[in-house]
C-alpha cells in the first residue's frame, strides 16, 4: 500500500496546488488547519508524513507537529512555511521534531525530493520497529518452549498466568496485547 501524505495549510490555493501537482505521485490528504489536521489523524492515521505550513489561524504548525508526534512518532513531520526566520526553525526543530523544514514557494519537485527522504525514513524507523518486535516475541516463544520442556508444572502455572495477563489487556484495550 501507498504512504499516505497529509498536508496541511491554512491557504486553500496552496493546497490545491500541491494536490494538483503531486497527486499522481502520492496518496494524498489535505487539511486547512490544525484542529482540521488532528482530526484526520486520529481518524485515518497513521500517515507516513505530515507536512505542515507555519502560521495558520488557531494552531500553529510546531504545536501541530509536535500533536502528531504525540500520537504518532513513527511519522515524518516536515514544515513549509513562508515565515523562514531562525527562530521559527529552531522552535520548529526543537519542539516538533521535524525532519525537514521548506520554505514558500516551495518547487513541486523540492517538495516531492523531501517527500520521498520523509517516506524512506518512515519505512525505515516502522521495518526496524517490525524487526525488533519480531525477534522479542521469537525470544519470549523459545523461552516458553524451553519452561515447558524443562519444568512442566512452571509452565502451566505460567500459561494460567499469560491467560489472565491476555484478559486484562483486552479489558484495557492494549493495541499489542501479545
Amino acid at each position: 500500500m501507498d504512504p499516505k501524505i497529509l498536508f496541511v495549510d491554512d491557504d486553500p490555493n496552496i493546497l490545491s496546488a500541491y494536490t494538483r501537482n503531486l497527486r499522481k505521485r502520492y496518496r494524498m490528504t489535505t487539511a486547512g488547519g490544525g484542529e482540521e489536521a488532528l482530526q484526520t489523524v486520529q481518524l485515518e492515521g497513521p500517515f507516513a508524513v505530515v507536512v505542515s505550513d507555519m502560521r495558520m489561524p488557531g494552531m500553529d504548525g510546531i504545536e501541530l507537529l509536535t500533536h502528531v508526534r504525540n500520537f504518532h512518532p513513527d511519522t515524518v513531520r516536515i514544515m513549509l512555511t513562508g515565515n523562514a526566520d531562525m527562530g521559527t526553525a529552531i522552535e520548529a526543530v526543537n519542539q516538533g521534531n521535524i525532519f525537514r523544514f521548506l520554505t514558500k514557494p516551495c518547487e513541486a519537485e523540492d517538495l516531492a525530493v523531501a517527500l520521498d527522504a520523509g517516506i524512506k525514513q518512515y519505512q525505515l524507523v516502522t521495518a526496524e520497529h517490525d524487526l525488533l518486535e519480531k525477534t522479542l516475541k521469537g525470544s519470549i516463544d523459545l523461552l516458553v518452549e524451553l519452561l515447558a520442556t524443562l519444568d512442566p508444572i512452571s509452565f502451566g502455572r505460567a500459561q494460567v498466568l499469560a491467560e489472565r495477563a491476555r484478559r486484562i489487556a483486552t479489558a484495557l484495550r492494549m493495541e499489542q496485547p501479545w
